[in-house]
């Protein structure tokens, strides 16, 4: 045998002695760190059911307090919702009804009627409207009854001059 042969087979032993104490060292200690692992977990496991049951009993108490005043409270709030969808269900009370229109005028164009609409507004104050009707420019009194049309045709009869022959 040669020195690099008895060399290599030297080197060889040597690595095959130090893997097997390695091996042996981690066989030996896994029990520990395998026990040292289980108790850290365990550890840990332990600390959080313990912040989980220190907020608990807050998290129980806000549901409960909820809960009871709910409980307390459920007919306004059963009250409050029915009234919620019936407002949404049904026209609003407070919208002004549709005023009647009573004619007082007709043109065949657009533009006089404009006009005597404005000098009308600016003479009374009273908004006249206008619509088309049969093919003719049709100005009317906008009025919730009978009553309110004729004070409001009698005030332009007496501002502007106009005397109308179906005044009342």
């Amino acid at each position: 045998m040669n020195m690099n042969q008895s060399g290599k087979g030297l080197i060889s032993i040597f690595l095959g002695i130090i893997i097997g104490l390695i091996i042996v060292g981690i066989l030996l200690y896994y029990p520990e760190l395998k026990k040292s692992f289980s108790e850290k977990y365990k550890t840990v496991k332990q600390e959080v059911k313990q912040e989980v049951a220190k907020k608990r009993p807050l998290a129980d108490k806000i549901v409960k307090k909820t809960v009871s005043e709910f409980k307390e409270n459920k007919d306004a709030v059963l009250k409050k919702a029915k009234d919620s969808m019936r407002k949404k269900l049904r026209p609003q009370e407070n919208t002004k009804p549709t005023p009647t229109l009573y004619p007082i005028m007709w043109f065949d164009t657009e533009l006089p009627a404009q006009n005597f609409i404005k000098m009308v507004k600016k003479t009374t104050g009273i908004e006249l409207v206008l619509r088309e009707k049969d093919g003719k420019k049709e100005i009317c009194i906008p009025a919730k009854d009978e009553n309110e049309y004729s004070e409001k045709l009698h005030l332009i009869e007496e501002k502007t001059g106009l005397k109308f022959k179906f005044n009342k």
